[in-house]
């Protein structure tokens, strides 16, 4: 296999944004029998709403962040280049549905390994290790998970771990939940929520964009992102595995992890 340079990666833009409701399959063939007989598209379900980790440039129609980077450079040691890429909008709680219904090949979204979505999809090898964490304005006197309350209301997105996780390590604090992660933030902004729940990495995405907001404590937990695909598509996440382990080995993972979340560890 072709080794990927951080070059690659960087240069290569995503093709067209597909902004698809499920109304067209990407093929009744295998992933990786469509690939081996010419069509090497391979259609890639993700945030497209989160800075850092993927947001659409809507000029450029480009898909811009961690998981589309991964995407690319994944896509370029499975089938040759990192323009058989393409992106479809996906949020946390249709994600499941865009693979089950064949609308995309694979879901590329902070999405976390768990025992119950392993009951609908099957996962790839971990490609990050993220963790749910905690943003207050920074005039907050919350400073840690410890200090919510029955009276301090927590944001997050529908469909995600955190706002599951927020049901046990902090049971007093009332959750609202939103379709987006940035709705989720947009509620903190306008002071509808006293803190705002997700990913570490969505988190430090929001605040990057919006000055004003600091980390409650440090990580909450430890969440193993994977690549999700179809049950029947044993070859294809043979496939991504192997190529996961690829940009691992030869750096390029490190390389994207530092473009995009370098400046806040």
């Amino acid at each position: 296999m072709m080794k990927v340079t951080k070059k690659k990666v960087l240069l290569t833009s995503a093709l067209s944004l597909l902004l698809m409701s499920g109304c067209m399959k990407v093929s009744d063939k295998s992933v990786m029998e469509r690939i081996e007989s010419g069509d090497k598209k391979i259609v890639w379900a993700t945030n497209v709403t989160t800075p850092l980790v993927g947001q659409l440039n809507v000029e450029t129609g480009e898909v811009a962040g961690y998981d589309s980077d991964v995407a690319r450079a994944l896509t370029e040691v499975i089938t040759g280049s990192a323009e058989n890429a393409v992106f479809v909008e996906v949020s946390s709680q249709n994600r499941v549905a865009f693979v089950k219904n064949n609308i995309a090949d694979a879901v590329i979204s902070t999405m976390t390994i768990t025992d119950e979505r392993e009951k609908q999809v099957d996962f790839t090898d971990s490609y990050y290790i993220g963790g749910q964490a905690l943003i207050v304005p920074e005039d907050s006197e919350i400073q840690a998970i410890e200090d919510l309350t029955a009276d301090t209301i927590v944001a997050g997105a529908k469909g995600t771990t955190m706002m599951i996780n927020m049901k046990t390590i902090a049971p007093q604090a009332p959750t609202r939940e939103y379709d987006t992660e940035s709705e989720a933030f947009t509620t903190l902004i306008a002071g509808q929520a006293d803190a705002y729940t997700s990913d570490n990495v969505v988190l430090m995405g929001m605040m990057s964009k919006t000055s004003g907001f600091r980390f409650a404590g440090g990580r909450i937990t430890d969440e193993p992102y994977g690549i999700a695909l179809n049950e029947d598509e044993d070859a294809f996440r043979e496939a991504l595995n192997e190529a996961i382990a690829t940009i691992r080995e030869n750096g390029t993972l490190a390389e994207i992890e530092d473009k995009w979340f370098g400046d806040y560890y």
